[in-house]
C-alpha cells in the first residue's frame, strides 16, 4: 500500500514539474535494431528496420545515440514517400531534440508534424467528399423514391 501511494505521489509530482513520460530505450534494444538492419533482405525491410533503429536511438538515454538518431532521421526525411511517414519522422526528430534539451526546436518540429497531419486529413476528406458527391450526382435519385413519377411502378402504388 505504501509503495502504491509513493508511486501515485511521484506521478502527480512529475505532472506538475513536467516530468518526462516519453519511453526510454537501452543499448540491448539498439543493438537488436542494428542487427535487424544488417540482416534486412529487401529495401522495404531495410527501411522499416532503419525507422525502428531511429526510434530506438532517439529514445536512448545516451546523448551520442540521440544525436545519431537525429542525423539518421534528418538524412532520410527527404526520402519520405507519404505524409504519414513524414509525420512519423518529424515526431521522432521532435523527440530527439526534446531529449537533447532543445525544447524550442522540438516544439517547432511538433508543430510541423501537426501541420502535416492536418493537411493529410483535409486532403483525405476532400477526396472522400468529392468521390461521394460525384457518386450521388451520377445516381438517378428518382429510382430510390417509390412514390415518384419516374418510378415505372408508380401507377401500381397509387
Amino acid at each position: 500500500m505504501e509503495a502504491k501511494m509513493s508511486k501515485f505521489f511521484d506521478s502527480v509530482g512529475n505532472f506538475f514539474t513536467g516530468g518526462d513520460n516519453i519511453p526510454w530505450c537501452d543499448r540491448d534494444i539498439i543493438a537488436g535494431c542494428e542487427r535487424e538492419v544488417a540482416e534486412a533482405a529487401t529495401e522495404d525491410q531495410k527501411n522499416d528496420s532503419m525507422m525502428r533503429l531511429s526510434w530506438a536511438l532517439v529514445h536512448s538515454r545516451q546523448t551520442d545515440d540521440v544525436n545519431r538518431g537525429i542525423g539518421m532521421i534528418e538524412a532520410s526525411l527527404d526520402k519520405s514517400t507519404s505524409p504519414l511517414q513524414t509525420r512519423e519522422k518529424l515526431y521522432l526528430l521532435a523527440v530527439g531534440h526534446f531529449r537533447n534539451g532543445n525544447y524550442v526546436r522540438s516544439r517547432q518540429l511538433a508543430d510541423r508534424c501537426l501541420e502535416v497531419c492536418l493537411q493529410y486529413f483535409i486532403g483525405f476528406r476532400l477526396n472522400v467528399n468529392q468521390s461521394f458527391d460525384s457518386t450521388i450526382h451520377a445516381i438517378d435519385a428518382s429510382s430510390f423514391v417509390p412514390w415518384s413519377r419516374g418510378n415505372p411502378y408508380f401507377n401500381l402504388l397509387v
